[in-house]
């Protein structure tokens, strides 16, 4: 037949049904008072104790304190669980009222002894003569000041687990959280394709890939010079590009940044840039078009490893100047218009063609 308890084992100390809220204690009229909760051991994390005449909360190291732990139950469950109260402050009243969290299951105490044990012992004011009673009784063990080995030593077990639990704190750590972060870093550490690419900007770097970095571009100072900052409707423009630290041969692309252009603008919008000893030449050619546009703007951009890849440089601004709607064909506006010799027509034409078989115009 298995025992009944009041209160079953809870380990954690947070269960509510363990909960005892204002027990009622009678304390004896001695100076130094013990109170053993009924339902004792307890947790002493959540233990409330109040002056049951002021109703005001004690304090513990001050109005009260907890003079021994029970130490199997604080080794085994982690916690701080004790068996008594030690009322040491004279104004507190002949009784009080506390709440506690109950240990509960096989644990349980002898409530008087424990209240005799612990009254009897601080209320004993009888002196002790070391004189007659205690030097050379017995002459092995003299009552000097002498050594113990550690394993002759007992009662130091809490200390010793909560030393434990201090010493793995600090040696592992929350040691899961850390792993994955760990493994996340040595996931994301770019590669020196990367850094070739210029991909590598969300990623972490050791300290060989830094001087990789440095080693491969070592802070070029590369200029885009224009031989014009503003181009006329279907001008050519040409770049000079001159960079240090690279290859003695190395090939760059160049591609179109469009601010106010189109791609309409242009014959060709990237294209490749052969540098020979940190020189190199390249030209952008626009498309002369024969309808009203008003000014337009745009640069060109440097780029290694393909039209898309990495951006070395900028040039600055570049003007498409304006320009007027024309007829490229001075033989068709030759013909739209009354007089061969025309002021409109720049250059005299000699001989215009229309259809064979019909007129043809006189030789100038």
């Amino acid at each position: 037949m298995s025992a009944y308890y009041r209160y079953p084992e809870d380990p954690t100390g947070s269960n509510p049904d363990n909960l005892v809220s204002g027990e009622l204690y009678q304390l004896s009229d001695r100076p130094v008072r013990v109170a053993v909760p009924k339902y004792a051991p307890f947790f002493t994390d959540s233990l409330i104790v109040y002056d049951g005449l002021t109703q005001q909360p004690l304090v513990r190291g001050q109005d009260y304190k907890i003079p021994t732990i029970s130490r199997e139950a604080t080794l085994r469950f982690g916690k701080e669980i004790a068996d008594a109260i030690l009322i040491e402050n004279s104004n507190v009243s002949s009784e009080i009222r506390i709440t506690y969290q109950v240990l509960g299951g096989v644990h349980q105490n002898n409530i008087d002894n424990i209240v005799n044990i612990y009254e009897q012992f601080v209320n004993d004011s009888r002196g002790v003569d070391w004189v007659t009673g205690v030097y050379g009784k017995p002459s092995e063990y003299p009552p000097t000041q002498h050594a113990h080995q550690l394993n002759d030593v007992f009662g130091f077990e809490p200390i010793t687990f909560q030393l434990e639990r201090i010493a793995q704190a600090i040696q592992l750590g929350n040691s899961p959280a850390f792993e994955l972060m760990l493994e996340a870093m040595r996931n994301n550490i770019a590669s020196n394709a990367e850094i070739d690419q210029g991909l590598a900007v969300d990623k972490y770097m050791t300290l060989k890939q830094l001087i990789y970095a440095m080693d491969k571009f070592n802070f070029n100072s590369m200029t885009v010079k224009p031989n014009v900052r503003r181009l006329w409707n279907g001008g050519d423009l040409w770049f000079d590009l001159e960079a240090n630290n690279i290859e003695d041969s190395v090939t760059y692309y160049w591609t179109i940044e469009h601010i106010s252009t189109s791609p309409e603008d242009f014959h060709l919008t990237s294209g490749l840039i052969q540098m020979v000893e940190g020189v190199g030449q390249f030209m952008v050619q626009t498309v002369r078009d024969r309808h009203f546009e008003e000014e337009e703007k745009f640069r060109v951009v440097i780029r290694k490893h393909g039209i898309e890849g990495h951006v070395l440089a900028k040039s600055r601004i570049i003007t498409l100047a304006q320009h007027d709607p024309f007829y490229q064909d001075r033989i068709l506006e030759a013909l739209r218009i009354c007089c061969i010799n025309s002021p409109r027509i720049k250059r005299t034409a000699k001989t215009h063609a229309v259809n064979r078989g019909q007129w043809r115009a006189p030789f100038n």
